[in-house]
């Protein structure tokens, strides 16, 4: 990244590459995930994206069943409101309790298992 190139291990010969773009992305530090060194992180742009409020999610997510449920009856409708802070308010003690750990990897829940039941 800093030299634009590299040398052959066989011919020692330098290759130099053209229009070169690294993209990377990374989640947060812990259960077994540690930060890059500053040596290769000063080659990026840091972009951070804060966890959405429960008030945020709550709006985007009624939106969507709004839009979903508007062909079903009135009694279908009032229950949108609990649907979407119950699944919201279950999301939030998942990520609460089940924590990555090394041996527990898989216990990675974002936006996505949301979207997937509402």
């Amino acid at each position: 990244m800093d030299t634009d190139g590299f040398y052959s291990e066989k011919t020692l010969e330098f290759s130099q590459i053209v229009r070169q773009l690294f993209l990377c992305a990374m989640g947060t530090p812990g259960g077994g995930k540690s930060l890059p060194s500053m040596r290769l992180m000063r080659h990026f742009n840091l972009f951070n994206f804060p966890n959405m409020s429960k008030e945020t999610m709550t709006r985007i997510f009624k939106k969507i069943l709004d839009w979903g449920f508007a062909s079903y009856s009135a009694s279908w409708q009032k229950q949108i409101v609990t649907m979407t802070e119950l699944t919201i308010e279950t999301y939030q003690k998942t990520v609460e309790v089940l924590l990555p750990l090394p041996r527990k990897a898989h216990y990675l829940f974002n936006m996505r298992q949301v979207s997937e039941i509402i």
